[in-house]
């Protein structure tokens, strides 16, 4: 089982990177943090079209994690 963890600082800002990561090392399981983003705003979409499921939590005047 392959675990990757990411400070991402920001998803929506950062798409291309974490796309570049899930293909070039395939986890199993990956590990966002400061994602800054709402739960509303979570870009699911786009994680769901590069394979992967995501459960994910953020607080207003936090950054977040998935």
């Amino acid at each position: 089982m392959k675990i990757i963890c990411f400070n991402i600082n920001g998803i929506r800002a950062r798409p291309h990177q974490l796309e570049e990561i899930l293909v070039r090392h395939a986890p199993d399981v990956i590990g966002l943090q400061e994602t800054k983003v709402a739960d509303d705003q979570f870009p699911l979409e786009d994680i769901h079209r590069l394979g992967y499921q995501a459960l994910y939590h953020g607080q207003k005047g936090h950054y977040g994690v998935a």
